[in-house]
């Protein structure tokens, strides 16, 4: 049975949880080059701010949960 398509579950659109959000400015989008990392701190907590190299963007911890060390100092596999 396929799933209904207004329940569904949309990529275009990622569901967040339920609560109280703000949103905070990370980069202007000229400080970013395509295919580069880089850190910022957002309130007691540091980001890992990646532009791909067709244009998009992604955010994630900062930690490399493997060895510990600090994404957003890294670089982006081709």
């Amino acid at each position: 049975m396929a799933p209904d398509q207004d329940t569904a579950p949309s990529v275009d659109e990622p569901s967040l949880p339920e609560g109280e959000f703000t949103w905070h400015k990370l980069v202007d989008l000229d400080e970013l080059g395509d295919g580069r990392v880089m850190t910022v701190t957002v309130g007691h907590g540091s980001l890992c701010v990646t532009r791909t190299a067709d244009g998009g963007f992604g955010c994630l911890d900062n930690a490399c949960p493997h060895q510990g060390g600090l994404l957003g100092e890294g670089s982006t596999a081709p």
